[in-house]
């Protein structure tokens, strides 16, 4: 039984091989289990069994697809919101709209001129849509 048919199956609640397995992997958790596998961090996803292929296209993929090397390294999104990596995880540092007036509030936008480069983001993970189920996270807010 492929990933793909045994989350389709556990879906509609009918009999699989296995419980499907989809594991999110803080960043360290990751680079410690490939340490240890001795493997590329990119595959412990694989090795451990998961059967979904996740990809973010929301302002998640600025906390999971971008990734620091160093704590205090930081980025904004297309939401205009901060993300420090912090302890090895990008983490909120400013929020746009903390201190906003209600002309700030009414003034903000929606990137919606980044729709299509947020939705290319789920390229990567399509070429295993033949084997794997494959999520997209869009929270919070595409």
């Amino acid at each position: 039984m492929t990933s793909k048919e045994r989350v389709y199956l556990a879906l509609q609640r009918k009999p699989t091989d296995r419980v499907p397995i989809f594991m999110w992997y803080h960043p360290q958790t990751t680079r410690r289990l490939g340490r240890l596998l001795e493997i590329p961090s990119k595959y412990v996803p694989l090795a451990m069994g998961d059967d979904i292929r996740q990809a973010w296209i929301g302002n998640n993929h600025a906390m999971e697809g971008i990734v620091h090397d160093h704590d205090g390294e930081s980025h904004v999104d297309d939401w205009a919101i901060e993300w420090t990596r912090i302890d090895g995880f990008n983490q909120i540092s400013k929020y746009p709209l903390a201190n906003a007036d209600e002309q700030q509030i009414l003034q903000y936008r929606f990137p919606f001129d980044r729709i299509d480069p947020l939705v290319d983001l789920m390229k990567p993970v399509m070429k295993f849509r033949d084997d794997y189920f494959v999520g997209c996270d869009v929270s919070p807010c595409v």
